[in-house]
C-alpha cells in the first residue's frame, strides 16, 4: 500500500475535532482553526494560524521515503525570512525541514533542525504568492549517501537534493509536521491547508509524485438490505450517519451483536476525473459502555467485500480509516461507475 492518510479536511467543524487525526502541538491548539468556506473549492479549510506558530502532526508508520502533497494558501502581512513550513521527523529528532524566505522569494531544505543547508530554490516569488492556492508536492528518502529530497509547486520543481539527507540518529520518518510561519508580530503568515495527501514508495501504486488532487468527500444517502444496526431515532440508518461534520451523539447507529453489518449507499461522484487514486473509508465510532469493543470497516463493491482490519474502540469519539487503492471487484483502479456504485460501511467484530 502506497496511501497512507488522505485529509480533504472536510471533516472538522471546531479545531478541537482536528485532533482527532492530527497532533496539535499543545502549546499552539488555540492558532489552529477551521473555515467552513475557504477550501480550495469553496468547503473547509484547516488554519495554521500564525500569532502563536500554529502545527499540525501527523503520525505514520516508519518510512524511508515519503511523498506528501498537499494544497496551501498563504495569507497575513510581511515577509518572514526562512521560516519552516515542512518538517519531517523520525520518533524523536528532525530529519529534514523546507523553509521558505518570503524576501527573496526562496525555498530553502535543511538537514536535521536548520543544521546544514543541502538545497535552495531559484528566486520566484510567484511560488511564494499569498490569498491563493498552490499545490505541494514533496518527495524526501532518508539515507546518509543516497537520499534525495524533491519538492514541487503546480508541477514545476521548485528544488532537489541527492546525497545525505539523514538528520536524525534512525533512517526512518514518523511524523509529518506542517506549520505556519511567525518571525516577529510584522513578518508572520497564516497557512490554510487542503487536500492532503501521505504516501511512500511501496506497493507498487501512488508510489510516486500524485499530481494536482481533488478529494472529494462522499457520504451516504440511503440504506441497503444489509442494515443491522439500529439508529438512534427514525427507521433510516444512513440519515443517522450522513453528517459533514459528523455530529457526534446528536445522531448515530449502535449494535452490540458480533457480525451485525451495515452497508449504504453512497453519494455519487458528482464528476468525471481523469483517474481515480483510490477510496479512504472513514468512520467515527466510540463504544458506550465497559469492555472490549471492535469493529471493521466493510466495502462493497459488485460482489465483492471488502473487510478492514479490526479497530479496537475507545470511550471517546475517534475516526477509523481504511484504503482501498483498487476496485476489490476487479484488482485493477477505480472508475467512475465503480465509485459511484460502491457500497460501504462497518461491522461488529467478534
Amino acid at each position: 500500500m502506497a496511501l497512507l492518510f488522505v485529509d480533504s479536511c472536510d471533516l472538522y467543524a471546531i479545531r478541537e475535532e482536528i485532533a482527532r487525526r492530527w497532533e496539535p502541538n499543545a502549546t499552539t491548539v488555540s492558532h489552529i482553526n477551521v473555515s467552513a468556506t475557504a477550501g480550495r473549492w469553496g468547503g473547509r479549510a484547516i488554519q495554521l494560524a500564525s500569532a502563536g506558530v500554529g502545527r499540525i502532526i501527523r503520525h505514520i508508520p516508519p518510512r524511508q521515503t515519503v511523498i506528501l502533497a498537499f494544497a496551501a494558501r498563504f495569507t497575513r502581512d510581511g515577509s518572514p525570512v526562512n521560516q519552516a513550513f515542512i518538517t519531517l521527523y523520525d520518533p524523536t529528532w528532525t530529519q529534514i525541514v523546507i523553509a521558505i524566505d518570503f524576501v527573496e522569494g526562496r525555498y530553502r531544505c535543511y538537514r536535521g533542525w536548520f543544521d546544514v543547508e543541502i538545497a535552495q530554490s531559484d528566486v520566484d516569488f510567484a511560488a511564494v504568492a499569498k490569498d491563493q492556492y498552490h499545490w505541494f508536492e514533496l518527495k524526501v528518502t532518508i539515507d546518509a549517501t543516497s537520499g534525495s529530497v524533491e519538492l514541487r509547486r503546480n508541477g514545476a520543481m521548485l528544488l532537489t537534493f541527492s546525497g545525505n539527507t539523514k538528520g536524525a540518529p534512525t533512517g526512518d520518518i514518523t511524523r509529518v509536521q506542517l506549520r505556519s510561519m511567525n518571525q516577529n508580530s510584522s513578518n508572520r503568515i497564516d497557512v490554510w491547508l487542503d487536500d492532503i495527501v501521505i504516501a511512500d514508495d511501496q506497493g507498487g501504486r501512488n508510489d510516486d509524485f500524485p499530481g494536482d488532487l481533488r478529494i472529494s468527500t462522499l457520504v451516504p444517502t440511503a440504506d441497503t438490505a444489509q442494515k443491522d444496526w439500529t439508529p438512534s431515532s427514525g427507521s433510516d440508518n444512513f440519515s443517522r450517519v450522513a453528517e459533514i461534520p459528523p455530529d457526534d451523539d446528536t445522531s448515530w447507529v449502535a449494535s452490540a451483536t458480533p457480525g451485525d453489518r451495515d452497508l449504504y449507499t453512497m453519494a455519487p461522484l458528482g464528476m468525471t476525473p481523469l483517474a481515480i487514486k483510490g477510496l479512504q473509508q472513514t468512520v467515527l465510532a466510540r463504544k458506550d459502555d465497559a469492555g472490549d469493543r471492535a469493529l471493521s470497516l466493510v466495502l462493497k463493491s459488485g460482489t465483492a467485500v471488502a473487510v478492514a482490519p479490526t479497530a479496537v474502540l475507545g470511550s471517546s469519539y475517534a475516526f477509523t480509516e481504511a484504503i482501498h487503492e483498487q476496485d476489490p471487484a476487479t484488482g485493477q483502479p477505480w472508475t467512475p461507475a465503480a465509485v459511484d456504485a460502491v457500497q460501504a460501511g462497518m461491522e461488529v467484530a467478534p
